[in-house]
């Protein structure tokens, strides 16, 4: 793997936490445009569960998190997120029990901040839900 294949800023040969991180990042940045620190949090804890030592886990979630932005920026953040998708299928030990525990993680973290509008108390869990059925579908079956 090298960063030749991303249209972002990614880090040189990224590892599997990092392409993790940026589907974690993307996923909370496409259901309503904002990173909240619930989020954030979530991913932290979610790196911590599988061994990822707590600051380390953080500058993995904030190096995704300009990964993301630079993305953005140059309207390529859809591309990359196929291409991480693309890259972890391929790992060596990718499973389907990786992927549901990949989609388990990606829930709790689109769902961190409730499943209510905070503005406008309007339920949007449904449309969060679908953020990452829709990012699940890049993995092949």
């Amino acid at each position: 793997m090298n960063n030749q294949d991303f249209k972002g800023n990614a880090p040189e040969n990224p590892n599997v936490v990092q392409l993790i991180s940026f589907l974690y990042v993307g996923v909370a940045e496409l259901n309503d445009g904002h990173l909240s620190d619930n989020e954030i949090l979530k991913m932290v804890e979610k790196h911590k569960s599988y061994g990822v030592e707590s600051e380390n886990a953080f500058e993995f979630v904030k190096e995704a998190m300009y990964w993301w932005n630079d993305s953005v920026k140059k309207d390529v953040h859809l591309d990359d997120l196929i291409q991480c998708a693309k890259l972890l299928q391929h790992q060596k030990g990718w499973s389907e029990e990786l992927k549901e525990t990949l989609h388990m993680d990606l829930t709790s973290i689109t769902t961190a901040d409730g499943l209510l509008d905070l503005q406008d108390g309007k339920f949007i869990g449904e449309r969060k839900l679908k953020v990452v059925s829709t990012i699940m579908k890049l993995f092949k079956d």
